[in-house]
């Protein structure tokens, strides 16, 4: 039944308990007939997250909303604009981020662009696209399970973060501050390069994206000699495979001491061991590529005191034939493998004691020569003891 009111009111605004008018009241004094105004409400918007700079449609579901008179109200611009209504139960608001500062923005709906209702009003957020500088490392084996940091800008907290290997099931990426991420990369069947990005809640995705290569991991299975002086200087060569598929340094350790090293082909990686820290004694040699390990668990290097010559027997020799010689002194290894030197040539050594070892002096020219002893695969000792070629 409808509800008349007798002229008490000029020109306002109409309220009685459960309803709200939005018509003026005329002022007469005759009897006026107003209709209840039900008003607009909002249950849900969607997208919740709009990425800064961008025009997107806002999807409102709600109920009351009518045709040509149901208008938007953006907390982020002065007036309101007309909305598109689908139904009476779903209608759209055409949003322009593109000067808009990030955060929380609310919309509300109203009537004619009269008072929008308290009961109309919903939020989404504003936020700026994430963007990626690097990532460490920049591959991965096939199995997946890489631990990849992420660095750029963007990384809100309060949202869930994702990493998207193209192709691949998304993963949830840790957030460790605002310019850092860390995610586990998902299993690849197919070994090929794979485009990342991350993305706030899978809306808005990072403005640029990344290379992440899935292929066999480098690996290095042995290594050759496995011993060497106290001293350092020996060359050792490890071997493996894959070695030449990054364009990152292998990275070595003898124990706590890292030391350069060298690529020599697909197969092996040459490094000079360093000084011993620990004195005799073994140290577990680590190698590894973006971060990766790839050497075995127990691969170790061996320190031996560095051979030191006092004398040796005889002291002269033919430089047309060889000659058997007995070297005196200390740190002379029965496990491992010795070497005489004579001036540029090398003979194995044969241990006797740790005091005593036999060389055997090649045919050489005339003249004094030093004789060094090493253990083999080391370079020439600081020790050595004068022997002389003679002619016959």
């Amino acid at each position: 039944m409808p509800l008349i009111f007798q002229n008490n009111w000029s020109h306002g605004y109409t309220l009685t308990p459960n309803f709200s008018f939005d018509t003026p009241m005329p002022s007469t004094d005759t009897p006026v007939l107003l209709l209840p105004v039900v008003l607009p409400e909002i249950y849900d918007v969607s997208p919740k997250l709009v990425e800064k700079g961008s025009r997107v449609n806002i999807t409102i579901h709600g109920q009351n909303f009518k045709k040509n008179s149901t208008f938007c109200h953006f907390s982020s611009q002065q007036k309101p604009i007309p909305a598109v209504v689908k139904s009476h139960a779903v209608a759209v608001c055409a949003f322009d981020g593109s000067f808009v500062h990030p955060g929380s923005i609310s919309l509300s709906l109203s009537l004619n662009r009269l008072r929008p209702s308290i009961t109309a009003a919903a939020f989404f957020v504003l936020l700026d696209c994430p963007t990626i500088t690097s990532i460490y490392p920049r591959r991965g084996p096939l199995d997946g399970n890489t631990t990849v940091h992420i660095a750029g800008t963007g990384f809100v907290d309060n949202q869930a973060l994702y990493c998207h290997f193209d192709g691949l099931p998304k993963v949830l990426a840790r957030r460790l501050t605002s310019t850092m991420v860390q995610c586990l990369t998902p299993p690849s069947r197919s070994g090929r390069d794979s485009v990342l990005r991350v993305s706030i809640d899978s809306s808005i995705y990072s403005s640029n994206s990344i290379q992440f290569v899935y292929q066999d991991m480098p690996q290095l299975a042995s290594m050759s000699p496995s011993y060497g002086s106290v001293e350092g200087g020996t060359m050792v060569v490890l071997n493996g495979r894959w070695l030449n598929v990054s364009e990152d340094v292998v990275m070595c350790a003898f124990g706590s001491i890292r030391v350069d090293t060298q690529i020599g082909n697909s197969t092996n990686v040459i490094v000079a061991s360093p000084p011993s820290a620990v004195g005799i004694g073994d140290v577990t040699v680590k190698c590894t590529l973006n971060g990766e390990l790839i050497t075995p668990a127990k691969f170790s290097f061996h320190y031996l005191l560095t051979p030191y010559l006092s004398r040796i027997a005889p002291q002269m020799g033919l430089v047309s034939s060889s000659t058997k010689i007995l070297v005196d002194g200390i740190g002379f290894s029965e496990k491992y493998p010795m070497s005489c030197h004579f001036g540029n040539e090398s003979s194995p050594a044969i241990v006797l004691s740790s005091f005593q070892l036999e060389c055997i002096a090649p045919p050489y020219s005339l003249g004094i020569v030093n004789i060094s002893v090493t253990l083999s695969g080391a370079s020439v000792g600081n020790s050595s003891v004068a022997f002389e070629y003679i002619g016959t």
